[in-house]
C-alpha cells in the first residue's frame, strides 16, 4: 500500500515538472510559456511556447520551440519545433532543426527567456 502512495506521489510531482510555466505575454498580448527539459553542467535544454491570439495569427494557435541554452555565453539555438495550426486537427508533428539550420545567437537582457540564464546556470 505504501509503495502504492509512493508511486503515485512520484508520479504527480514528475507530472508537475512536466507543465509549462507562464511568463507574461509578448508586446503582441500573445502567451509566453516555457517549461525545463534538463540543465547539465554549463547548459540547458527547454521548451518556449507561445499561444496566438486570433487577432495576432488567424492561421496559427501556438508554437513550441525545443532550445538549447550555454550558460558561457548566453547564446541559443533552436534545436526543434512544432506548429500547431487552426483549421486542421492533424498532428504536424516535431521538425527537428539540421545541423546547417541551427544557429546560436545572443540572448539579450530584455529577452522573455533571459531569465532563465539567471536561473539554470551555475554561479
Amino acid at each position: 500500500m505504501l509503495l502504492l502512495i509512493g508511486v503515485f506521489i512520484f508520479s504527480f510531482i514528475k507530472s508537475q515538472n512536466t507543465e509549462y510555466i507562464s511568463i507574461g505575454n509578448d508586446q503582441y498580448g500573445n502567451s509566453l510559456f516555457y517549461k525545463i527539459d534538463k540543465t547539465l553542467n554549463n547548459e540547458f535544454y527547454f521548451w518556449f511556447k507561445i499561444e496566438y491570439t486570433l487577432e495576432n495569427d488567424p492561421g496559427m494557435s501556438k508554437s513550441e520551440y525545443y532550445l538549447h541554452a550555454k550558460c558561457d555565453n548566453k547564446t541559443e539555438a533552436i534545436l526543434k519545433y512544432k506548429n500547431d495550426w487552426r483549421k486542421d486537427d492533424e498532428d504536424d508533428g516535431i521538425h527537428e532543426a539540421t545541423k546547417d539550420q541551427i544557429k546560436y545567437v545572443q540572448t539579450s537582457k530584455n529577452h522573455k527567456t533571459y531569465f532563465l540564464f539567471e536561473k539554470n546556470c551555475k554561479k
